[in-house]
């Protein structure tokens, strides 16, 4: 919606059952009815009917055997028609394969259509363009379905605004405005995972206290002169250039070497504390890194882990110059047990895209999660480290202690069929149904202060709704902002995973200050899929629901209420 309200059109992708990247043009994902319907397309469902996108983008892959961007199914049946669709589909770039059947299975567009030559240089071929125009005119492609094409697509830039205010040339970018609004999304998403305290100290490691430093080191990361950002769509060009130069990629469509943004955190973290010794180590002698942190009041380590869509992971250790030759120097599981080893308070601050084991979690004393954290990345992370920002973000994925604990712990590339084994067990509803205790929790999340929950009632309103009310107060010495979650318990018999999270508020609060919030449960979220009547169904029963700050919180407030049968 906020995209959208600047006239320019929003796409969600990809459309569906995308959740492997070995061989992403090929595989195809076998998933079964109903556990299709309550984890990925469910996301999409919610996606399309209240974000209203005017674009949905479909996948590589090809689902239960059909190619996602010619299969009828998903395309016009449950997309267009039961959802209610109105803008248009279009396929990822090359993952079109027919003329007619996609055409009639719903797709409105191809990605990125007729390149001629050019394309033909990198093996892209058009089944639309001339080929969609001799369809039309043999009658296999019916002139009312490239109506139905031409019309989605002018409806929705007429309905966002693009006809009336069409993007013209020229002009500038307001680069300050956009370096404020990246500085406060950082701020937001940095999760804080462990602070606790070091030898001969009764003070959490952080938030670090200027005044009583007197000697940093910063270590590792490339945080002298920047922050890494992810690859193909989830990377952006650097506006003033690579702060990383040196490697080397042999493919000119999905380069392996990482983006730098220029936003250095040894810089920020030495303008935080200007009266200590700040210095650096590039981690590639962990001896010498280890030496300098022995005698600095505290150690930094900035970890790293690039990837990119089209590949996925060997596993979820921190790369070295083995597993990412392109981007690593170094062991840096070695680099951070060698300096914790030898540091007063060590601190590790983790650059990266998916769950990363942590062999060394023990022997640090804090962790800070800040993802890839843009182009004011290393003021943020400054930001936190000193408390000038309360950190308050959550985990949106469960860190998992080893590879074993995964539901498919290894990817055959050898096998094109990418079997959904674990059903509705999807992420923390695996981990909570075979009662593995994860590294970190779903939903976890530290902050410099503390948060109480209390009086928690729930009711249900006219429509089946669920209402849960409760009190959130802040109990420490510091303003914060907590992200209070709502989980629901199914009646048993239904065959659903232990929980599920249908709600969360964010809520800021002074210290001291408490405030009731009111969480609306959609009747929706509590229904599961009848597979016998293709539709969802809210069964009747006494629902468990709980209040809790993560999947996994041992202090939850738990309530139970009635609901009554809905179809």
């Amino acid at each position: 919606m906020g995209t959208q309200s600047q006239n320019v059109i929003a796409t969600v992708k990809h459309y569906a059952m995308n959740d492997q990247e070995t061989n992403r043009m090929t595989s195809n994902s076998v998933v079964d009815e109903r556990t299709m319907r309550e984890t990925e397309l469910l996301a999409f469902e919610i996606a399309v009917r209240e974000g209203h996108p005017g674009n949905v983008m479909c996948s590589y892959n090809l689902v239960n055997g059909v190619y996602a961007c010619q299969n009828p199914e998903l395309l016009t049946t449950i997309l267009k028609q039961e959802w209610g669709f109105k803008g248009k589909v279009q396929s990822d770039w090359t993952a079109n394969h027919s003329t007619v059947a996609s055409a009639m299975a719903g797709l409105d567009e191809e990605q990125p259509g007729d390149l001629g030559t050019a394309g033909a240089g990198f093996g892209i071929q058009s089944y639309f363009s001339s080929a969609l125009k001799a369809a039309v005119q043999a009658g296999t492609v019916p002139v009312a379905r490239l109506n139905d094409m031409v019309f989605r697509k002018l409806r929705t830039m007429i309905a966002l605004g693009v006809m009336d205010n069409p993007p013209t040339p020229g002009g500038s970018v307001d680069q300050t405005a956009g370096n404020r609004d990246s500085l406060a999304v950082a701020h937001e998403s940095i999760v804080l995972l462990k602070n606790g305290t070091a030898s001969g100290s009764n003070q959490p490691v952080l938030p670090l206290a200027a005044g009583g430093l007197h000697s940093i080191v910063v270590i590792g990361g490339h945080a002298d002169v920047g922050v890494m950002s992810g690859g193909g769509s989830g990377g952006v060009p650097a506006a003033d250039g690579n702060a990383v130069s040196g490697c080397q990629s042999g493919n000119p469509l999905l380069s392996s070497c990482a983006t730098w943004y220029k936003s250095s955190p040894y810089n920020a973290i030495k303008a935080k504390a200007p009266q200590a010794t700040v210095t650096y180590f590039d981690g590639t002698n962990a001896s010498a890194a280890a030496g300098a942190a022995a005698s600095a009041d505290v150690a930094i380590v900035f970890a790293t882990q690039w990837e990119s869509e089209g590949t996925d992971l060997a596993n979820l250790s921190l790369p070295d110059n083995k597993a990412d030759p392109s981007n690593q120097l170094y062991d840096q599981n070695a680099l951070i047990n060698a300096v914790a080893a030898k540091a007063k308070r060590i601190i590790v601050v983790l650059e990266n895209g998916s769950p990363v084991t942590m062999p060394w979690l023990g022997s640090v004393h804090g962790v800070v999660e800040a993802w890839y954290p843009g182009v004011q990345g290393g003021q943020a992370i400054a930001d936190i480290l000193f408390g000038d920002v309360n950190p308050s973000a959550k985990l949106p994925i469960t860190f998992p202690r080893q590879e074993a604990d995964l539901p498919q712990p290894t990817i055959d590339p050898n096998n094109l069929n990418v079997v959904y084994s674990e059903g509705l067990l999807m992420g923390y509803r695996w981990y909570d149904a075979k009662t593995i205790d994860p590294l970190f929790p779903f939903g976890y999340g530290l902050s410099y202060t503390t948060y109480s929950y209390s009086g928690l009632r729930t009711r249900t309103d006219q429509g089946g709704n669920v209402i849960a009310t409760f009190t959130v107060a802040n109990t420490g010495s510091r303003a914060g902002a907590e992200v209070a979650q709502v989980y629901a318990t199914l009646p048993p018999g239904l065959g659903e995973p232990p929980q599920r999270l249908v709600g969360w508020t964010k809520v800021a609060l002074r210290p001291g200050q408490s405030q009731q919030v009111s969480v609306v449960v959609p009747a929706q979220r509590l229904a599961t899929w009848n597979v016998t009547t293709h539709s969802w169904q809210v069964h009747g029963g006494s629902y468990e629901i709980r209040a809790a700050s993560s999947s996994r919180d041992t202090n939850a407030l738990s309530a139970r209420v009635a609901v009554g049968d809905m179809h």
